[in-house]
């Protein structure tokens, strides 16, 4: 099973598990953003969270790197590793 996206009424979106009813991760400008990011990352999301728990490092830190270098990689959202 996959992170779902979950779009607010802003328009903006987020990460969630569905079998917990918890959001992780950054806030998208874009359900959009959300999906492409899912894409580059090649894998569930949690799974990098589980990795760096089982390595003693911060979940929401070795999400938040993986955020940072999808960005560098495509600044401009039009752009972005869709």
């Amino acid at each position: 099973m996959s992170c779902e996206i979950i779009i607010a009424g802003d328009g903006r979106a987020i990460l969630a598990d569905p079998s917990t009813d918890w959001a992780f991760g950054p806030v998208f400008p874009s359900p959009e953003e959300a999906q492409a990011f899912l894409r580059w990352l090649g894998l569930d999301p949690r799974d990098i969270m589980l990795h760096a728990i089982l390595a003693g490092r911060d979940p929401d830190t070795a999400l938040e790197s993986a955020y940072r270098r999808w960005l560098a990689c495509c600044p401009e959202p039009e752009g972005r590793c869709v």
